[in-house]
């Protein structure tokens, strides 16, 4: 279906991680390429690396699949012994929450696909269009996990230190968000 040159094409890095149509990790033999997809009441992932043969194509049947999809992949390297997506043993770090204030707004992933990032008390929560609320804790002043599935998240500064963009890390891939709106959400109280 698709000639050899216009494989070779789409895995071929053409802007920062990002192939024709998919998105790059690896570089040789760990290559590797990937697409995720959502629509109301499915989350859906694609991984494959270019040169082994071996990917694995996710879906499910839930608007919180996305959680579930990387200890799928989880087990789907264990079992395979792929090189990569071995989960990662995260510490929470303390960080003065004074420069939260800095880290609120929304952040645009896609055309329709906003992570929106607020506060409540001393707590950064996220939220992407459509899914639940997630606390993020610190690891650093700049990278923040989840604890309820693997995902994290590093705020991205200009040289005056105003946050310009977020970039997402999930399911092998390291998704940039550029900050959409010039204010940041006002702080919640915690309920």
């Amino acid at each position: 279906v698709i000639t050899k040159a216009m494989a070779e094409r789409m895995l071929t890095r053409q802007i920062e991680n990002d192939g024709l149509g998919v998105f790059l990790d690896g570089e040789g033999q760990t290559l590797r390429f990937s697409h995720g997809g959502a629509n109301e009441g499915f989350q859906c992932m694609l991984v494959a690396y270019a040169h082994t043969g071996q990917g694995a194509a996710i879906m499910t049947n839930s608007d919180s699949g996305g959680a579930l999809i990387p200890e799928i992949l989880f087990a789907i390297s264990h079992e395979y012994r792929w090189l990569d997506f071995k989960p990662v043993e995260r510490t929470q770090v303390k960080v003065d929450p004074s420069i939260f204030h800095g880290y609120l707004g929304r952040y645009q992933l896609a055309p329709n696909f906003i992570l929106t990032v607020t506060q409540e008390g001393d707590q950064l929560i996220t939220q992407a269009t459509g899914q639940p609320k997630f606390p993020i804790f610190p690891e650093s002043p700049r990278d923040f996990f989840v604890k309820q599935f693997d995902a994290q998240i590093t705020f991205v500064t200009d040289r005056q230190g105003r946050v310009t963009e977020l970039i997402l890390h999930q399911g092998g891939q390291n998704l940039h968000a550029k900050r959409v709106e010039g204010d940041a959400p006002p702080p919640t109280e915690q309920k």
